[in-house]
């Protein structure tokens, strides 16, 4: 099966990638960070890697920022602007990035000492080009209880003027407080009793979101988990409520919430793991930006590769919307650039003259069991199926892929709930090669999917029972390859992409 490296989803140059780490703007520059194995395309000895961006469409590879030394490799964690020079990196008057990162012991794994993750630092005063680890780590030493401690995701608390640190820690998040990213005390506890379980939680993330509806601004609380995610193995959950700079405390709706329909999900689909939010954003972007790995560890190691493995998710912007029984978390992409729209008065058929291609559906139903498919085919392309199924308020996405079924949990109908009652329906779906995302209702329901379908999609069909199509158009992305590197190799696979 021939693998055609993706025009807007983010690839490592080569080898593969997974979590997205140290997600930061700083001097007019977004950097993505990455669990990356340069020498081979599955999972192995964790770097990170990096490139950057100015608009999050087009990216740079950057040399490997953080490889393994005699402490471990390097697994996920997160960067900050220490811009009052708390930590005492920098010169006075100098921003140091800092990344707070998860050393892995493999070795201490392998005799079973329960220690073998703890939290260490590393510096830069270049603008993230290169890092000096910091000679006293580790900062927080795994204290023996749990073999799982891992993922620190670290923000400024404003209200309390010192660091906090939201950390992994077997099926549950802990939270720590520091005044400059080096001494840690622990805070609280969260998550014991609470949410989906049955895996290990990993990459947590806490930051305050604003609701579109009512102005309301909630905290909100990222946990990743591996497996038991909501269509089998990987999937991330969250939780909104409050954060008063010790305790993270659930809203009451929330907690109704998943007692009545379960987790909180991110995205319903099968492919968006381990998303976190970026640091430090300009005014400019008022909401939080997240981006997630676009795969799942059930069978992320054996999908098809072309010398690299694995992408990330379309980068996000996020907010609250209010719905019938609380507020719900609502993820649409960022702006990219496209060409013109094509677009037809109620049409039901559109040719896709491009793979990479933008779908837009509103739809009205004229009563409250309407329904609708959307079926993207072409030659030698096993067909893919997206329904709306009003009588049970749902939407449905069919990947039925014969030379992939042999994988657990691949192939298959994965079901999304719909989360509102309105009468207009609408779904922008997002294609590319070997995925696709679709946001159904303005957001609120997210589905990810990865797709080897054999061939190119080249038509998108609209079966239609009691709603009405009010726009069915189409605009195809920019067409130009989405990262660059000053590199030979990477250079050369993107000209023959």
């Amino acid at each position: 099966m021939r693998l055609e490296r993706p025009l807007r989803h983010f690839t490592p140059p080569h080898g593969w990638m997974n979590d997205p780490n140290g997600l930061v703007w700083f001097e007019g520059e977004y950097h993505l960070f990455y669990q990356h194995n340069p020498d081979a395309a599955v999972w192995g000895p964790m770097h990170w890697g990096h490139a950057v961006s100015t608009d999050l469409e087009h990216w740079t590879h950057l040399p490997i920022a953080l490889a393994p030394d005699a402490s471990g490799t390097m697994f996920s964690g997160s960067i900050v602007a220490d811009h009052a020079n708390t930590a005492g990196f920098g010169k006075p008057g100098q921003t140091a990035l800092v990344a707070i990162y998860t050393v892995h012991d493999p070795d201490g794994k392998q005799i079973g000492n329960g220690r073998h993750e703890s939290q260490a630092l590393a510096y830069s005063l270049d603008r993230g080009r290169s890092w000096t680890k910091f000679e006293c780590n580790p900062v927080l030493p795994n204290p023996g209880d749990t073999p799982d401690f891992r993922d620190p995701k670290v923000m400024w608390h404003s209200p309390t003027r010192r660091w906090i640190l939201s950390l992994a820690v077997g099926d549950e998040i802990r939270f720590y407080a520091s005044p400059d990213l080096k001494q840690w005390s622990a805070l609280s506890r969260f998550g014991r009793s609470l949410g989906a379980h049955g895996g290990v939680w990993e990459c947590p993330d806490l930051f305050e979101v604003r609701s579109d509806d009512t102005g309301e601004t909630r905290w909100v609380l990222f946990v990743s988990l591996n497996p038991g995610g909501v269509q089998g193995g990987s999937g991330t959950q969250y939780f909104y409520g409050d954060f008063d700079g010790v305790t993270f405390t659930p809203a009451p709706e929330c907690l109704a919430q998943i007692e009545k329909h379960g987790a909180l999900w991110l995205d319903f689909g099968p492919d968006h793991y381990a998303g976190v939010t970026f640091a430090n954003l300009p005014e400019a972007r008022p909401r939080p930006v997240m981006i997630g790995w676009m795969n799942n560890w059930q069978y992320g190691q054996a999908i098809p590769e072309n010398g690299w493995r694995g992408a990330m998710a379309l980068p996000r912007e996020l907010s609250l919307k209010r719905v019938r029984d609380g507020f719900r978390l609502a993820s649409r992409p960022v702006k990219f650039s496209t060409q013109a729209s094509i677009s037809e008065p109620a049409p039901t058929s559109l040719a896709l003259d491009h793979p990479c291609a933008d779908i837009l559906i509103q739809a009205r139903l004229t009563a409250p069991h309407g329904y609708f498919r959307l079926t993207l085919s072409g030659v030698n392309a096993h067909p893919l199926t997206i329904d709306f199924n009003g009588a049970k308020c749902q939407y449905a996405v069919l990947r039925d892929e014969p030379a992939l079924a042999r994988l657990q949990g691949f192939a298959g109908t994965f079901f999304a709930p719909r989360l509102t009652d309105a009468a207009h329906v609408s779904l922008s779906v997002h294609l590319d090669h070997g995925s696709i995302e679709l946001f159904a209702d303005d957001g609120l329901t997210p589905i990810t999917l990865t797709h080897f379908s054999g061939g190119m999609f080249d038509r998108a069909t609209l079966d239609l029972s009691d709603a009405i199509i009010e726009r069915f158009d189409m605009a195809r992305a920019s067409l130009h390859p989405h990262t660059e590197d000053t590199g030979d190799r990477i250079s050369a696979v993107l000209r023959n992409t």
